[in-house]
């Protein structure tokens, strides 16, 4: 079975562009689960719609569970996991805190499932994954100070999340493109590239992370 796990912000990303309904003609064709642990529902479903700025979002990501889009999945201990992460950086001999419980349970279920990949917009987690020494350049840019690295917390988490794969919305989205899933936004006015542009820019200015130079590198490969 085939699996991709979705955290908060990835949804967060595709909720506030307008685009969660392409996660209906994406499931289809990857033939698998699109899955979140239960503290995401919590976060993006059962939270805001108790708010009049999140109802809307909210109830959106609740109809692609009730028409079975989305699958819940009772979340596993991921306390470890926080522990190890909270665990790696520190300033002036304090832990930094950089992820939160939700994120780790996103990640650990995407472990136990043998997932395709792990869908998170979010910076940290997965510079954490992929670049922890980038994550600890961008500590010391934000603090203006050096920042210590526990190599042996580092070195377990990265045994715990090795062959991890992590996507975000920004490459979802570029897929549902290539796959024509998108043609109805292009016209003889607008090209496929320019579209791409314009989804990838509105994606980072709502909450993707990606950079200038991965938006240009997309659209020319485009």
């Amino acid at each position: 079975m085939k699996y991709l796990i979705f955290d908060t912000s990835s949804l967060i990303s595709l909720s506030t562009n307008d685009f969660l309904w392409v996660l209906e003609a994406l499931q289809k064709k990857f033939q698998g689960d699109f899955v979140i642990p239960a503290s995401v529902k919590k976060e993006v479903i059962e939270y805001p719609l108790k708010t009049n700025r999140f109802r809307l979002e909210a109830i959106r990501v609740s109809h692609l569970v009730h028409t079975k889009v989305l699958h819940i999945h009772k979340p596993l201990d991921a306390n470890y996991l926080l522990h190890l992460a909270n665990s790696i950086f520190s300033r002036k001999g304090n832990k930094i805190h950089i992820v939160d419980l939700g994120e780790m349970e996103a990640l650990s279920l995407a472990l136990y499932h043998h997932a395709e990949a792990l869908v998170v917009d979010e910076r940290t987690t997965r510079l954490l994954v992929e670049n922890p020494l980038r994550l600890k350049d961008i500590f010391e840019n934000k603090f203006h100070e050096s920042i210590e690295m526990d190599q042996e917390a580092l070195h377990q988490f990265q045994k715990e999340v090795k062959g991890l794969h992590i996507l975000r919305s920004s490459e979802l989205l570029a897929v549902a493109l290539e796959e024509g899933l998108l043609n109805n936004l292009i016209d003889k006015h607008h090209t496929k590239k320019f579209l791409l542009d314009a989804i990838l820019w509105s994606l980072r200015l709502r909450g993707c992370a990606i950079s200038t130079q991965e938006i240009k590198d997309m659209v020319r490969l485009a």
